[in-house]
C-alpha cells in the first residue's frame, strides 16, 4: 500500500486508511525484498511464515509513525530515488541483455527464450544466488526461492516484451518498479488480483513457477460465490 497518495491536509482519508490497512494487515508488516532474498538463499529455502515479517512490535511503531503523518515528505523523496534506482538497475540489465543479443545473435536469444525462458532466469537467478553467497557452488533450485526467482522472471520478462516485443522502445514505465514488487512480493501468496494489462502482459510470459494473476471480475465473483 503506497500512502503518500492519500495523505490530506485533515488527515481524515489519511487516518481512515491507517486504521483499515491496521486491521487488514493485523500489524503485520512483509519483510521487504531484498531482506527476503538474502533469507531465502541462506536458508536454501523458502522463508516460513514466521520468518517473512517484520517484528510486531517495528510494525506497531511504523504504523504509529505514519498515523501521526510523519516523513510523508520523506516517503514521497524515497519513493522518485528508489524509481530512478530501478530506472538505472533496468537499464543495466537491457544492456546485459543486448551483451548477450551481441555474443548470441538477437534472432537467437529471442529464439532460446521462447523454447526455454526458464533457462535464462534460472541464470540469471544464480548471478544474484553467487553474489549473496560469493560463490555458485552448491546453490539451490533458485525455483525453490520465491523472492529470488520471481525478481529474475519479471526482470527478463519485462526486458523481453519492451525491447524485443517492442512494447515501447526499451521504455520504463512509471509503474514497473511497483508492479516488479508486487509481482514479488505476491510469491508468497496465492493470488495477485490486478486489472493492469500491462502487467497481466508482462506477468504472461514470466516461466513457472510463476504468481497467479486474477481480474477484480473473476475474484470478486468467487467471493460473492462464497
Amino acid at each position: 500500500m503506497k500512502l503518500t497518495g492519500v495523505y490530506d491536509h485533515k488527515r481524515v482519508l489519511w487516518n481512515k486508511s491507517i486504521r483499515e490497512f491496521h486491521r487488514l494487515a493485523g500489524a503485520r508488516i512483509l519483510l521487504e525484498r531484498p531482506a527476503r532474498a538474502i533469507a531465502e538463499v541462506r536458508l536454501g529455502r523458502p522463508l516460513r511464515k514466521g520468518e517473512l515479517f517484520y517484528p510486531t512490535k517495528n510494525s506497531i511503531r511504523f504504523l504509529e509513525r505514519i498515523a501521526a503523518g510523519e516523513n510523508v515528505l520523506a516517503e514521497a523523496e524515497h519513493v522518485c530515488r528508489t524509481k530512478a534506482e530501478y530506472a538505472a538497475e533496468q537499464t543495466t540489465a537491457q544492456k546485459a541483455v543486448r551483451k548477450e543479443f551481441a555474443s548470441e545473435g538477437r534472432a537467437q536469444w529471442v529464439k532460446a527464450w521462447r523454447k526455454n525462458p526458464s533457462a535464462i532466469v534460472e541464470d540469471w537467478a544464480h548471478d544474484t544466488m553467487e553474489k549473496i553467497l560469493g560463490s555458485r557452488q552448491g546453490l539451490t533450485d533458485p525455483r525453490r526461492l520465491p523472492s529470488v526467482w520471481h525478481r529474475s522472471a519479471f526482470h527478463l520478462a519485462r526486458i523481453y516484451l519492451v525491447g524485443v516485443e517492442a512494447e515501447g522502445p526499451g521504455k520504463i514505465d512509471a509503474n514497473d518498479m511497483i508492479d516488479h514488487d508486487h509481482y514479488v512480493d505476491a510469491g508468497y501468496s496465492s493470488v495477485l488480483v490486478t486489472d493492469d494489462e500491462r502487467f497481466h502482459r508482462i506477468a504472461a510470459h514470466c516461466p513457472k513457477p510463476s504468481v497467479r494473476l486474477v481480474r477484480f471480475s473473476e475474484w470478486a465473483a468467487r467471493i460473492a460465490s462464497g
